[in-house]
């Protein structure tokens, strides 16, 4: 297995360790750890080969061969399966808790690049079109849910702000099924 660590993860590190409290900074790097360490023991289970891990700032992506469907779902879900089950911790460690939960209900969304969308994947696999149309009425759904939390809460520029952002994802925004 190859790993290879993008130059950007120190520079990420190093602005997070400038404006960050260490307590989240930990917990954020903590959850993702053991986050892509869910992935990687339920490839391990399930026989897949692992070619290279990288590490970029926000994540990480894993090059896998496994030939079932239903054991590559398995795998994508270990990872945010395996961020839940620090919830227990939430009484000694709730800034733990709280990042890991945020990152698996994250990663969870139906959108390429995340775990969600490699399940849609698996999922429609002989249907591009239909992942695809997944997809997009994710983005749609997810641009309107932040519109709208930024118009409740009075911050009009901000709503008008996500919501040319996320015009500009829907539009150009590129999707993993052809």
């Amino acid at each position: 297995m190859k790993l290879r660590i993008s130059w950007a993860v120190f520079l990420v590190l190093g602005i997070g360790i400038l404006v960050l409290p260490l307590p989240w900074l930990l917990g954020g790097l903590l959850a993702g750890t053991v986050h892509e360490l869910g992935h990687l023991l339920a490839l391990s289970l399930w026989g897949g080969d692992i070619r290279m891990l990288e590490v970029h700032p926000f994540g990480a992506r894993i090059q896998a061969d496994i030939p079932q469907r239903l054991p590559a779902m398995l795998c994508a879900l270990a990872g945010p399966s395996a961020g839940l089950l620090l919830l227990p911790l939430a009484q000694q460690f709730p800034t733990l808790s709280l990042c890991a939960l945020a990152q698996s209900l994250y990663n969870l969304l139906p959108l390429p690049g995340l775990d969600g969308g490699t399940v849609v994947y698996l999922l429609t696999q002989n249907r591009p079109k239909l992942a695809n149309s997944i997809f997009l009425l994710t983005r749609i759904l997810l641009t309107g849910a932040l519109v709208a939390l930024a118009c409740l809460d009075g911050s009009y520029r901000q709503a008008c702000f996500v919501l040319f952002w996320g015009l500009v994802r829907l539009f150009l925004g590129k999707s993993s099924c052809k």
